[in-house]
């Protein structure tokens, strides 16, 4: 079992999905000019298409056994146990 601590937060173990996809990492770089309606959009788009189905899934074993067999997320062993 791995207990909360801010030092598993902050390790690579703390990362539940890679990062924003190239097409909307434009979207959260703030140093970057960019019109607040196309920002407003893009946001809503990334949230659409990629937040929300990513958390619906994470909710229940079976979606979280699915993201890990699809690679989107990596499951340590004993976490793979506990969900078998």
């Amino acid at each position: 079992m791995y207990p909360p601590s801010k030092d598993l937060i902050i390790s690579s173990l703390g990362h539940v999905n890679s990062n924003e996809t190239k097409y909307y990492k434009i979207v959260l770089d703030f140093d970057q000019p960019m019109d607040d309606n196309i920002r407003s959009r893009l946001l809503k788009e990334l949230f659409e298409n990629h937040i929300i189905p990513f958390i619906n899934k994470a909710l229940t074993k079976t979606g979280i056994k699915e993201l890990f067999e699809s690679k989107k997320i990596f499951l340590l062993p004993a976490i793979r146990e506990e969900l078998s």
